[in-house]
């Protein structure tokens, strides 16, 4: 076994028995290869990844591969889930390098980091158009013994601005939110298709788009939002028999997924769903697709030690998808037997001669009918008994704090007293030797994402329970993150007025050849945008004018590149409309018909102040009232559902 066999990462463990001499990335693998004089074969992936799978099992097994990458190289694995900081900084500069990133991905780097070759996925021998990872090292050994001059010059220079992550200039005019949120919304619309899809193949869903459209009165907005939920929820993207979602479709009906499942994925999206269901009445079976998501969470991937664990595999048994796919004769022969209905079952789920995953025919409900329940019931059942996926355990911070934001959202209270056991949990387990920690077990040090979504769920949090406790939280780790992960940036805006990002990577990790910021808004939302979205809704919970500033300087050197690229920065756009269009809703004392109402309606931009705490926004006012205030502007108080929405109205 191989340095990994101790690491707390699954993706890492993977790899202890593999002939390769791998190291885990950190200052000592670093300096043993500037003590060996050698270039590193840096390798990135994660547990649940497929391509990493068949890259292990073709090149990283096979000794005589292996022996040829410890002659020449000091190899180094990187779980990215992990250590998101140096997968990103990688992830750009091969971007940079030869336009295209993902996983597995292969980098060749100088002993002092920087790279000079990347690659994704590489076969075990050279084939059509492809490149075998055996030439490739060959090609860097003679390289480094006869022209190592040529290769140094090739190297890419790696820093915080060169990894593509710092916008270039600002605006001198304040950013306006709505006009942002314009620009998205009909970029959306603009490019959209019948199934609510951008572009071609592979897809993957967007829950921050949903959430942008949603915001928008207009009848195209809202036709778009019924056509991706039931695109989402109707095909192959949804496991029709356990519940959740795949990773994404590779093709364009839909038809076919990616059989991973994420919990980061599970998260956003019941959140997304959760409030489709509110904001329209034609999307109120979203509430129960986000409920069986939720419920898929709680027996798949709930880990034993409490929260929830990152992803499930793709593979079973070694083949992609084999736990899932079905074909009509495998549903015959279990379903027959039984005295079940074979024929409507597989005319429901779309079963045909050959193995695909259950979607629904066209036209179906998403819900399950009443006389296909025990056909449903035996199909899971049968589908139990196979080999089931692998289980990444790593407890991450920034996906849990995502799922305990969706069960807050759901309505369900159990699931909020769920959820508010969970982020309890995640407070005291997260945080080890002053600082916050990424994963529940291992050293690494949690990320910007990691502290700006658990800032955000403590204001979920307080504005459900309307407790101190909540508040005093996201106050503190509001400050822990401006610390540790804020980076002022040169700025050209209003004057005195502070331009900044958010660094994946604290201030105290060592071990990083750089601090790349995250602003671009992608599968998972860059932690600029949560992080200016969780300021300003702590802002606006305290009256706070310089936490609501800090939200401010967010957007503000994030704006000029989210006007020109709408689609890019989803998120931050709507983290704008909370910092320079906030609405504060103030209902003081315990829960009453208005605030039950707010709470409900999932209102954008708009905080909710309930209880008896030490917010100033409570001070002078009482129950059974309700304020509403933009800024320092607040309208009259009101005691009836219908004079909030009046008000309301004027202020959206």
């Amino acid at each position: 076994m191989n340095r990994l066999a101790g690491s707390v990462s699954s993706y890492l463990r993977q790899h202890a028995n593999n002939p390769v001499d791998w190291w885990p990335w950190g200052p000592d693998a670093l300096a043993r290869a500037v003590e060996l004089d050698r270039p590193i074969l840096l390798s990135i992936g994660y547990a649940s990844c497929h391509w990493c799978h068949v890259m292990a099992a073709e090149s990283f097994e096979d000794p005589a591969i292996a022996a040829r990458i410890n002659e020449t190289f000091v190899p180094i694995k990187v779980d990215r889930e992990e250590r998101p900081d140096i997968d990103a900084i990688y992830i750009a500069a091969a971007e940079e390098m030869i336009g295209r990133a993902g996983w597995p991905l292969t980098m060749v780097l100088l002993p002092d980091g920087r790279p000079v070759v990347a690659a994704t996925y590489l076969p075990p021998a050279d084939r059509p158009h492809q490149t075998g990872l055996p030439r490739l090292v060959d090609a860097v050994a003679r390289a480094w013994r006869t022209d190592r001059e040529a290769l140094v010059a090739s190297a890419l220079d790696i820093d915080d601005e060169g990894t593509g992550a710092s916008p270039v200039g600002f605006d001198t005019d304040e950013p306006a939110p709505t006009q942002m949120a314009t620009r998205l919304v009909d970029g959306l619309l603009e490019r959209a298709d019948a199934r609510g899809a951008l572009g071609p193949a592979p897809h993957f869903p967007r829950p921050s788009y949903l959430r942008a459209v949603l915001d928008a009165p207009s009848p195209p907005a809202r036709a778009w939002a019924r056509q991706v939920t039931a695109t989402w929820a109707s095909t192959a993207l949804y496991d029709h028999l356990e519940g959740g979602f795949f990773r994404y479709c590779v093709d364009d009906q839909w038809h076919q997924p990616h059989f991973e499942k994420m919990l980061s994925d599970q998260a956003l999206l019941a959140r997304a769903l959760s409030l489709a269901a509110r904001r329209d009445p034609e999307l109120r079976w979203c509430a129960g697709v986000a409920a069986a998501t939720l419920d898929f969470c709680e027996r798949h991937m709930r880990a034993p030690g409490g929260g929830y664990v990152a992803s499930l595999d793709a593979d079973a048994g070694h083949v992609e998808g084999a736990h899932v796919t079905w074909t009509a004769a495998q549903a015959r022969d279990l379903l027959e037997p039984a005295g079940l209905d074979a024929d409507a079952a597989i005319a429901r789920w779309c079963v045909g001669a050959s193995p695909a995953a259950p979607r629904l025919v066209p036209g179906a409900s998403w819900t399950t009918p009443r006389d296909l329940r025990r056909e449903l019931d035996a199909l899971r059942a049968g589908r139990r008994l196979r080999p089931q996926p692998e289980t990444d355990e790593l407890v991450i911070l920034e996906f849990n704090a995502m799922l305990v934001s969706a069960q807050l959202a759901s309505g369900e209270r159990w699931r909020q007293r769920r959820a508010l056991e969970t982020l309890g949990a995640l407070r005291q387990r997260h945080w080890r030797q002053g600082r916050w920690r990424r994963a529940v077990t291992g050293p690494a040090t949690a990320t910007g994402a990691d502290v700006a979504w658990l800032v955000d769920v403590e204001i979920d949090a307080f504005e459900l329970t309307g407790s101190d406790e909540w508040l005093t939280a996201a106050s503190a780790d509001a400050e822990y993150l401006l610390t540790h992960h804020g980076v002022d940036r040169p700025r050209a805006g209003p004057s005195g007025a502070w331009h900044g990002v958010v660094a994946l990577a604290s201030d105290e990790v060592d071990d990083a050849p750089a601090r790349p910021a995250s602003i671009v808004d992608g599968a998972t939302p860059a932690a600029t945008s949560v992080a200016a979205r969780a300021l300003a809704r702590l802002g606006l919970a305290r009256s706070d004018d310089a936490v609501l500033e800090a939200a401010r300087g967010l957007v503000r050197a994030v704006s000029p590149l989210a006007l020109r690229h709408p689609l890019a920065f989803p998120d931050l756009i709507e983290a704008a409309g909370y910092a320079f269009a906030g609405i504060t809703i103030v209902a003081p004392g315990p829960p009453t018909v208005l605030s039950e109402h707010v709470r409900w309606s999932a209102m954008s931009r708009t905080v909710l102040v309930t209880g008896s705490g030490s917010s100033p926004q409570l001070v002078g006012r009482r129950s059974p009232w309700a304020y509403v205030c933009r800024g320092s502007q607040c309208w009259p108080p009101v005691d009836s559902v219908s004079g909030l929405e009046r008000q309301l109205a004027v202020t959206h």
